[in-house]
């Protein structure tokens, strides 16, 4: 009793419930876990970490025995499960500013799917979707983890960079762009406090300087240039440090720097002109600005920075204008320094913190679950493409299904390995008649039925195919070359085909009557292999006072034919003949079964009839309405609307009802059901 064919074994008893088979008792000291394809791609990700600092409620051996792969993590789905794994971080590619992040995708192996060590949902196709949601800015790795049929894992890592954002708006996108990465670089002395239209200090302006320069320890320790109004308790004092040292910034006449002091742009671009190194692209009394000397000491750095990009050609220069954060964010980022450090924002081969003491933290459940999943003493396997006791018409069967886990084990001596989603094929010869299929791993077993019969060309589709060869093997039907199912079905048609369903029954039914203890039960007859011819009259108790007219004695067994007259499941008509080619009706043929089995079963008639009555054209008045009753009530008929009583009975509908009789259903069920 299978449904596809789904297998459990169990290891001290069977159990059946239409569906499965499983089995359980699995050598938990075998390592099925590492039947994996050596020479597969696997694209892997260097991590370092201290083995001693692993948690301890995790051993780094539980991780390797349940690892695909030996480096834990992997950056993408292995070529050879690319059909059944996927993962994807939807509308973000590798930047976000967004605290929420859906993750995609599916497990087609029936495994689960962890988004760091939380358990997602999937559908019943293996598909999730799932809301993560960030909480810390920066780069960051999500671990996406898989688990398989072989119960092991796969972890992918995903990496993006969570971005604060300063919530402006601005037509140029490139520059906003740039805001958006100056603001979540650390370069700025508090930059989320600070707005774009504010005015930058000469301490602030200090300060991101520091920070840009590729040597920010380019001022010695021991250097402390003295400044009137720079403490060492101030935030600024090293940045003043540094800028006075590399004389990219200086003190006023007074010995004062003046740290709060609004920039004005010609002191901004004298500074960046210094900083940059890019003096010597400047030239003296080439500039055309009306708001500034041709030869003022600084025209060198104003034609450099123009020169340079650090600003655009124009009628006014506007030294003395107040910089502001939005217009220092503008200027710098042409800088080398400051691109470099906006690429660091999109690469994905740095700043993250690639370690693995998050990743085992997360990794408990799991580790946990295939733990568990490993003690379960079993595994499961899904026959699709046949069912158990499964009639089939050809010596070369191929079994298609699905195990889990997907480990190698065996069909007869043969061995069967699966795929990674545990399907596998295997083609099968059998023998003529019943199969025991037996399906094994390790000392786990179960059988598995199909029966290679013969059957009728004229019943290849018919509803009748595989009961008539079932019979047919039982030795119910004579073994012909067509069965020929419409054929109409006379009286002497009946007596000969009903011959080999009821004449067990008369004998049984003799022998209970006669005490004799060897016969008890119908399981006990052996199967019909020949005709059984009686060759003594006394045999079915039937006397000589019946002489039927209109039938040759040795064209049929006549004991059998009178013990039917004699208890009136049929009757003689005028001149006592028996009519032998008048074809039966259907009501007469359910009248006659319900007759002879009443004669060997005294209560087969006796509950009253309760349920709804289907037949609309069978009235209560009609003779034929009692056997019906009964018929229906012992489910040798279907419910329908319509009988149709008085149409002529076909070979098929003969057949379907003497198999539902006693004797032949059991010897069906024997046969044909599980051991």
């Amino acid at each position: 009793m299978f449904k596809n064919a789904y297998l459990i074994l169990v290891v001290f008893s069977l159990f059946f419930n239409n569906d499965t088979v499983g089995f359980f008792g699995l050598d938990n000291n075998q390592n099925h876990n590492k039947t994996v394809n050596q020479n597969k791609f696997i694209p892997t990700i260097n991590l370092t970490h201290n083995l001693e600092e692993i948690n301890d409620s995790i051993s780094l051996d539980s991780v390797a025995e349940y690892a695909f792969s030996d480096s834990f993590i992997l950056s993408d789905i292995p070529i050879e499960y690319h059909d059944y794994l996927f993962v994807e971080l939807v509308d973000v590619d590798g930047i976000t500013i967004s605290n929420r992040v859906i993750i995609k995708g599916y497990n087609k192996l029936r495994g689960r799917v962890y988004i760091n060590d939380v358990n997602v949902p999937c559908d019943q196709n293996g598909f999730f979707s799932y809301e993560f949601m960030l909480k810390d800015f920066g780069k960051q790795v999500i671990y996406v983890t898989f688990t398989t049929l072989e119960n092991q894992f796969i972890t992918i890592q995903k990496k993006l960079n969570y971005l604060y954002d300063p919530l402006f708006s601005l037509k140029d996108i490139n520059l906003k762009r740039s805001v958006t990465y100056f603001y979540n670089l650390d370069l700025f002395y508090k930059i989320n406090e600070k707005k774009l239209d504010d005015e930058i200090t000469r301490a602030e302006l200090a300060y991101f300087l520091m920070n840009l320069h590729d040597d920010k320890d380019n001022a010695p320790s021991s250097y402390h240039h003295v400044v009137n109004d720079i403490n060492r308790d101030d935030w600024y004092y090293d940045a003043v440090n540094f800028v006075l040292y590399n004389r990219f910034m200086g003190e006023f006449l007074d010995g004062n720097f003046y740290p709060d002091r609004v920039v004005t742009k010609l002191e901004f671009l004298v500074t960046l002109v210094r900083f940059a190194t890019i003096l010597d692209r400047g030239h003296h009394g080439k500039l055309s600005f009306q708001d500034f000397p041709k030869h003022h000491w600084a025209s060198k750095f104003i034609s450099a920075s123009l020169n340079f990009g650090l600003i655009k050609p124009s009628s006014y220069l506007n030294p003395d204008s107040k910089i502001t954060l939005l217009d220092m964010i503008d200027t710098t980022r042409r800088l080398d320094e400051l691109k470099e450090d906006f690429s660091v924002i999109n690469n994905n081969d740095v700043g993250f913190n690639d370690t693995l003491d998050d990743f085992f933290q997360f990794l408990k459940p799991i580790i946990s679950f295939l733990e568990q999943s490993n003690n379960v003493n079993g595994f499961e396997l899904d026959i699709l493409s046949h069912q158990s006791n499964q009639v089939v018409y050809e010596d070369m069967v191929v079994l298609q299904g699905r195990v889990f886990p997907s480990l190698p084990f065996f069909i007869g001596s043969f061995l069967v390995t699966p795929n990674v989603m545990g399907e596998f094929s295997h083609e099968l010869e059998l023998d003529s008649g019943k199969n025991a299929i037996q399906i094994s791993r390790d000392d786990l077993s179960n059988t598995f039925y199909l029966h290679f019969l013969n059957g009728y060309g004229d019943l290849s589709g018919h509803w009748l195919e595989d009961l008539a060869a079932k019979l047919t093997y039982l030795k119910f039907l004579d073994e012909t070359e067509d069965f020929d199912p419409k054929m109409t079905i006379s009286r002497y048609d009946f007596v000969v085909r009903s011959y080999p369903f009821f004449y067990p029954l008369i004998k049984l039914h003799m022998s209970s009557d006669s005490g004799n203890p060897a016969q008890v039960s119908l399981a006990n007859q052996e199967i019909f292999h020949e005709t059984v011819s009686l060759s003594n009259q006394d045999d079915l108790g039937v006397t000589q006072s019946v002489v039927i007219s209109d039938i040759e004695y040795d064209a049929v067994d006549m004991d059998y034919l009178i013990f039917l007259i004699e208890n009136d499941v049929f009757s003689l008509f005028e001149e006592n003949q028996f009519l032998p080619d008048r074809y039966m009706t259907r009501i007469e043929a359910i009248a006659a079964i319900v007759k002879f089995l009443s004669l060997l079963d005294d209560h087969y008639q006796e509950s009253n009839f309760n349920e709804l009555f289907p037949f609309w054209d069978v009235s209560m008045s009609h003779w034929g309405r009692p056997f019906l009753e009964v018929a229906y009530k012992n489910r040798l008929i279907s419910k329908n609307n319509n009988f149709y009583p008085d149409k002529p009975l076909t070979k098929d509908q003969l057949i379907a009802l003497l198999s539902k009789t006693t004797y032949a259903k059991e010897q069906l069920a024997l046969t044909f059901s599980d051991d």
